[in-house]
């Protein structure tokens, strides 16, 4: 396992109140599994999610509780990975991948991650602490090293993008077909581009 010296903790940019966010000295991410990558955040994209937690404080159930770090749309370097870790390495430029599915249950095993039954995702009350912040520590199977024609910056939109692929490849849709796009926010636009 490859550890360089960090410090003891890091600034992260955290929800307050109801429109209020304020910059935090708190604990740094430690590695805690074999599985585990530490990545330096260099990129963060703004979700609406985001926003309604900004403005409103929930999500429909998922409500926040102060102070909360939100951001599920990132790039970043690896600083260190956990003893098991094959796909990444420190150094390498990642995308991230929000969604931590458990591995376990029946769905997991069924290679269904995205309906997993225990379903963690990064920057969700309750389930994980955002990436607005200078580290994080995620799952390896949600790192994925970009190729060198992409940028960090276009990186941490991926995840929106593939929100958007995933739509156009679940409806079956063949060129030459009429497409109809209500909205034309950041998944919509992915809908848009991946047509």
């Amino acid at each position: 396992m490859f550890l360089p010296q960090l410090e003891d903790t890091m600034k992260a940019m955290r929800l307050i109140g109801l429109k209020q966010m304020s910059m935090f000295e708190i604990p740094a991410p430690k590695i805690k599994t074999d599985y585990d990558v530490l990545i330096r955040m260099t990129h963060v994209g703004v979700c609406g999610s985001d926003v309604h937690y900004f403005n409103n404080g929930r999500i429909g159930k998922q409500i926040a509780e102060y102070p909360f770090t939100v951001g599920h749309e990132g790039a970043g370097i690896v600083e260190a990975v956990g003893a098991k870790v094959t796909k990444v390495k420190a150094g390498d430029r990642i995308a991230i991948d929000p969604a931590m599915p458990c591995g376990q249950c029946d769905q997991c095993l069924q290679r269904r991650p995205h309906t997993c039954r225990k379903l963690r995702f990064l920057g969700c009350p309750k389930q994980a602490e955002g990436c607005l912040s200078e580290f994080i520590v995620m799952p390896e199977d949600s790192c994925f090293p970009l190729n060198e024609g992409i940028s960090q910056e276009e990186a941490s939109l991926s995840e929106p993008l593939c929100v958007g692929y995933y739509g156009v490849k679940l409806s079956g849709m063949t060129p030459g077909m009429n497409l109809g796009i209500l909205g034309a926010g950041p998944i919509g636009l992915s809908v848009l581009v991946s047509a």
